[in-house]
C-alpha cells in the first residue's frame, strides 16, 4: 500500500487514535515484505482475474490445497 493510502486504512482501526501522521511516517516502509518470500504485492492496478491467479498460484506454490 502506497503511503497516500496508509492514513486512511489506519483511521478505520480501533488504535487509530494511538498514532498520528507523523507516527504513521516514521512506522511505514514501503514493500516491506515478509523475508521467506511466501508474501507479494498486488498493484491496485491489478484486474480482479489476475489478482486471484496471482493468489492462487502463491497459495500452490508453498503447498496449499483446496479442500472441499
Amino acid at each position: 500500500m502506497r503511503f497516500d493510502e496508509t492514513p486512511a486504512q489506519h483511521a478505520t482501526k480501533p488504535i487509530a487514535h494511538d498514532l498520528n501522521e507523523t507516527g504513521l511516517r516514521e512506522w511505514y516502509r514501503p514493500r516491506d515484505l515478509l523475508s521467506d518470500g511466501i508474501e507479494c504485492a498486488i498493484g491496485a492496478d491489478s484486474a480482479q482475474s489476475g489478482t486471484v491467479d496471482s493468489i492462487m498460484l502463491g497459495q500452490a506454490m508453498a503447498g496449499y490445497r483446496r479442500y472441499g
